[in-house]
């Protein structure tokens, strides 16, 4: 589950402009219930919330049930999907899902999704729950990335088989309109994203976060109506779109961290811009891939505007 195949919302997300972060429920109804000694994680997901149309769904609403979650974190434990988040997903501890990895291995057969997994159940419709092999109080954080913890419905990995990683099905506010390889991403608004609307906790004295949220609070998501994202796999030319405006958002390619962060302060010309990405608040997990267009973004309203990044798109990924 690489490249493009890694698409979909979080179960939960770190609160908008919170310092310190703060996780908040995103398509889970409310935070999960954790048991005192971490090894039991229920979530209840909320109803009503559904995917991206897709001609898997033969012109049927399809609504995001716990079973999808089930499906797609099995996903990233089938032997033939070669995961390359498959080993922090190990480090986890999810009781049955190893044990089922090795039967596909050692008796070189086909993964099998339907069998029952201690570790990872969906109780009811909209109640997933997880069981650990050992406490893991940040198990928490699994279940806020959005690059890894999504869902997948398995009757579009059915339809597309070995080309799902170019047709992205999830729930969140865009849905791929256009992607050709190795070069540029388009994403437009979802037409059927549910009413999420903007919020946010700015930390004390960032007076820009403030401003953001007073300009923007209640507003619906999306903000804007598509993003691009350029994909400029040298860091010199993708230094050179940012600062000549052709590119509105990038994370700062090693080489130009003095020219942007002299002394360790951004330069007065990019803080008065304001747009380039901070240091991630995640705890560091190295060995977790990022979502191809999970680079920050800077809300707009109009047409789609331009990002710089460099993804890879590698096949068999998609939440």
């Amino acid at each position: 589950m690489n490249g493009i195949d890694r698409r979909r919302w979080s179960l939960a997300m770190l609160g908008m402009a919170a310092l310190p972060v703060k996780p908040r429920p995103l398509t889970a109804a409310g935070m999960p219930q954790v048991s005192p000694d971490f090894r039991v994680w229920t979530v209840r997901l909320q109803p009503g919330i559904h995917f991206a149309d897709d001609p898997a769904f033969e012109g049927r609403p399809r609504e995001l049930v716990a079973q999808d979650y089930v499906y797609s974190f099995k996903r990233f434990f089938d032997p033939k999907n070669r995961s390359p988040v498959y080993t922090s997903l190990q480090e986890d501890g999810i009781l049955g899902l190893e044990a089922l990895r090795d039967k596909a291995l050692v008796g070189k057969m086909p993964f099998d999704y339907d069998s029952d997994v201690e570790g990872l159940r969906a109780l009811d419709r909209y109640t997933l729950q997880f069981r650990l092999a050992a406490p893991r109080p940040r198990f928490l954080y699994t279940l806020c990335d959005s690059s890894n913890c999504g869902a997948m419905a398995r009757e579009v990995v059915r339809r597309w088989g070995d080309d799902i990683g170019a047709h992205p099905v999830g729930t969140g506010p865009y849905r791929l309109a256009r992607w050709r390889r190795s070069s540029q991403i388009v994403l437009e608004r979802n037409p059927h994203f549910r009413e999420l609307r903007y919020d946010g906790e700015p930390a004390p004295g960032d007076t820009v976060a403030e401003g953001w949220l007073a300009k923007l609070k209640g507003q619906r998501l999306p903000l804007n109506d598509g993003v691009e994202i350029n994909v400029i796999e040298e860091g010199q030319p993708r230094w050179l779109s940012f600062l000549t405006g052709q590119a509105d958002v990038l994370r700062v390619p090693a080489e130009f961290t003095e020219f942007a962060m002299p002394n360790g302060k951004l330069s007065p010309p990019l803080a008065r811009r304001r747009q380039v990405s901070p240091p991630s608040p995640w705890p560091a997990r190295p060995k977790r891939a990022r979502a191809p267009w999970a680079q920050p973004a800077i809300p707009w309203r109009g047409p789609p505007r331009q990002a710089s990044s460099a993804p890879s798109l590698g096949p068999a990924r998609p939440s």
